[in-house]
């Protein structure tokens, strides 16, 4: 939505949430789940910190994400100092049908370490999940990767 949105607030059926700074009380949530923002938020580590926090005892978190299988250590692409973005890699964009223009920007390019960096969080477990079913609308040709990490 935007950084002008007070986090909680709804706006057309959208409740505005900052994954490194949730409005949810701690413990208070059964679930959180994220399909395919976490690459976009500036500090990964910040944000699982921030669904651990909110989650119930024995609560999940289930993401989807960009997920490169072929690379064990995730790569950061970009991120913010001093209130500034600094680029370690080349600019990436994914679509962003609030921002068509300009896209969302791609911190991070996730690889196998994805897994520990829940741990890390506090998670006591982390998997993933590769799903394929036509049925229920997956239909690309290669898997969807879910992760599952459980408080």
């Amino acid at each position: 939505m935007g950084y002008d949105i007070t986090q909680g607030e709804v706006v057309n059926g959208i409740r505005n949430e900052n994954a490194l700074d949730l409005s949810f009380d701690d413990e208070s949530l059964d679930m959180v789940v994220s399909n395919d923002v976490l690459e976009h938020v500036p500090d990964i580590d910040a944000a699982l910190r921030e669904a651990y926090r909110v989650l119930k005892k024995d609560g999940y978190l289930l993401f989807t994400i960009p997920f490169h299988s072929t690379n064990e250590k995730s790569k950061q692409r970009a991120k913010i100092e001093n209130g500034n973005i600094h680029h370690i890699e080349e600019a990436s964009y994914h679509g962003n049908p609030i921002m068509p223009d300009e896209g969302s920007l791609v911190f991070y390019d996730f690889g196998w370490d994805i897994l520990d960096m829940c741990k890390s969080a506090d998670f006591s477990d982390a998997n993933m999940v590769a799903y394929y079913d036509a049925d229920f609308g997956h239909i690309d040709y290669s898997p969807l990767f879910v992760f599952i990490a459980k408080k």
